[in-house]
């Protein structure tokens, strides 16, 4: 089973946003990464999940990592930001 994601790319001078980055990745001995399909998200179907859950899951993640609370910071997009040119970068 091949893993295949796509995410931001390279940003070039003059160019408004940046570009798609694309990666496709399996391992090399022919064997499955992962068996159970049923527990891979579906990206069309996003529904389910709320910034409690993110909140619980980052809060538990460093938890585990040994990090305090103290360094766990909120993150959100602005999808404005760069379309209007608000970015030095963007003009």
């Amino acid at each position: 089973m091949a893993s295949c994601t796509w995410g931001q790319g390279k940003w070039y001078p003059g160019e408004q946003l940046p570009r798609w980055a694309l990666g496709c990745y399996w391992r090399a001995d022919g064997e499955p990464a992962w068996r159970d399909a049923t527990l891979i998200a579906d990206e069309r179907h996003p529904e389910g999940h709320e910034a409690a859950d993110a909140r619980r899951f980052v809060t538990t993640l460093s938890a585990q990592l040994g990090v305090t609370a103290d360094h766990v910071q909120a993150g959100y997009e602005d999808v404005l930001y760069y379309p209007l040119g608000v970015n030095e970068n963007c003009r």
